[in-house]
């Protein structure tokens, strides 16, 4: 019995293995597919795929995973340079049994130039308790003065003296009126948005055209058409 218990074990690790590899060689055949497809896409559009590039937009999204930025887009919308990329992260967490659990999260980032630097800005919506303490006690990090404005969003940035600068009337309406990605975030001339979920090639245009247009607006200070 101990004989044949333990020949069954090994089949069973044997074609646990053979699984395992597998699922390993089918996983580089389905990230070629998507790499191929990525390019021809690229192609067609006269843009530009870039596995792994090298730049720091992972300080500032989620987990901030150094190693997150796995491709990238490169093109240019109203003669305004875009980029947008793909990025992921794993959380991994611990049960009670000392057991882990892993997820990989992954995002679509969006980033464009202003024709000129900014400090540093986030904003970002406000959600349940942030909306709770608005109204109880004040705006937060910096208010834009505008109450419809600073009930439902948060800015946060290095310099609240600049925000009435940028934060203009037409930068507020666009907000409060729905047509904004967010959250989005600046550095010096790089306005940067995120959002959950896989880069989609047919809704690359349009997403990035969306932050070009937040990006006109800053730069103008006034209001154009979508």
């Amino acid at each position: 019995m101990t004989d044949a218990a333990g020949v069954v074990g090994g089949v069973i690790c044997v074609a646990l293995l053979g699984l395992a590899v597998l699922a390993v060689l089918w996983g580089r055949r389905v990230r070629r597919r998507q790499w191929d497809r990525t390019q021809t896409w690229a192609q067609q559009h006269g843009w530009a795929a870039i596995p792994r590039p090298p730049v720091d937009w992972w300080r500032r999204l989620p987990g901030a995973n150094p190693r997150g930025i796995t491709l990238m887009l490169s093109g240019a919308i109203r003669e305004r340079p875009v980029h947008v990329a793909a990025y992921e992260v794993t959380d991994v967490s611990f049960d009670a049994q000392g057991g882990t659990t892993s997820n990989t999260n992954h995002y679509t980032v969006v980033v464009t130039s202003l024709s000129r630097p900014l400090p540093e800005i986030v904003v970002e919506p406000r959600r349940g308790l942030s909306k709770l303490k608005n109204k109880v006690a004040g705006p937060g990090n910096a208010g834009s003065g505008d109450p419809a404005f600073d009930r439902d969003f948060r800015i946060r940035t290095s310099a609240p003296h600049t925000v009435a600068h940028w934060c203009t009337p037409e930068v507020r309406a666009a907000h409060v009126s729905g047509h904004v990605l967010l959250p989005w975030s600046v550095q010096g001339r790089e306005l940067l948005h995120y959002a959950r979920g896989a880069v989609e090639l047919t809704s690359v245009i349009s997403y990035a055209s969306s932050l070009v247009w937040l990006a006109e607006l800053i730069d103008s200070g006034g209001a154009r058409e979508r």
